[in-house]
């Protein structure tokens, strides 16, 4: 018996199947993590810092728990937007500034009906993205073959 399965986290088959190849990869990271934060501790929604994202969290004695995306903060914010715009992860709770005690993270939670997520959007972003990459690819052909001729 495989001692990984017991400590795994659940993750919807429709994230793979359908979702996972419209993401960027830091979009990728940022929604992997949050499920491990969610759905691996058998929570519905989580509160996450944009520095737990981005380096992992620590347990209130200093043991590392995780490791976190390695993302610079810029890079999940980034990502959290545009998961958020695409309403595939919902703020549940915004971040609170308590000036005496300490800021508290915003809370969040992975968008269950995937009926509320804008696949037209997800999808004409993709194929506008694999658009410039054909024609990048195509330049850097035309390039290389004029090189050889000179």
């Amino acid at each position: 018996m495989s001692k990984l399965l017991p400590n795994s986290s659940p993750i919807p088959n429709m994230y793979f199947d359908e979702l996972l190849y419209l993401l960027t990869p830091p979009e990728q990271a940022a929604l992997l993590y949050l499920c491990r934060r969610t759905y691996g501790f058998h929570r519905d929604r989580e509160r996450i810092s944009i520095t737990q994202f981005c380096e992992g969290k620590f347990s209130r004695d200093g043991k590392r728990l995780d490791h976190g995306t390695a993302l610079t903060k810029n890079t999940v914010r980034k990502a959290l937007r545009s998961l958020l715009a695409f309403n595939i992860i919902e703020c549940t709770r915004p971040a609170i500034e308590f000036p005496e005690v300490s800021r508290k993270p915003a809370e969040y939670a992975i968008q269950l009906d995937s009926e509320q997520i804008k696949w037209p959007d997800l999808i004409t972003r993709w194929e506008s993205k694999n658009e410039a990459n054909k024609r990048r690819v195509e330049h850097l052909v035309n390039v290389n073959t004029q090189a050889k001729f000179i």
